[in-house]
């Protein structure tokens, strides 16, 4: 099993390759994001037995489903929206990654107002931006 992050506003997609996986705006971090609410050691994910943990090094500062969290244990082959600072992501706790994160580029994108889909069919997230 691997974790996967994917980039709602860029379209990258990365991998966690080792632990404990740091997140924030420092150089010396695995995944570097800048923002100004961005911290240098942001949040960091972590293995916890057969799950991955995300935990939080600031107050307020990740949300998962739109909860703030201090930490949160990932269950397999998930989805979860997380926010981190004002930057947003999927993250994904799997052993097929790579199939996901091509789903993601691809499409099936929708956006909702209010409930409501805007527009008539899914496409990529970048046509959305």
């Amino acid at each position: 099993m691997n974790t996967g992050l994917y980039d709602c506003c860029s379209g990258e997609f990365h991998v966690v390759k080792k632990y404990p996986y740091i997140v924030g705006s420092d150089p010396d971090v695995d995944l570097k994001i800048i923002g100004a609410s961005v911290q240098g050691k942001h949040c960091q994910i972590q293995q916890n037995g057969v799950k991955n943990v995300v935990i939080s090094f600031v107050p307020s500062g990740v949300r998962i489903n739109g909860q703030e969290i201090n930490n949160a244990a990932l269950q397999q082959n998930q989805d979860y929206p997380i926010q981190i600072g004002v930057r947003c992501f999927y993250i994904r706790h799997s052993s097929d990654l790579k199939s996901w994160g091509e789903r993601l580029k691809i499409g099936g994108w929708k956006v909702l107002r209010e409930g409501q889909t805007i527009g008539n069919q899914s496409m990529p997230l970048q046509n959305y931006l």
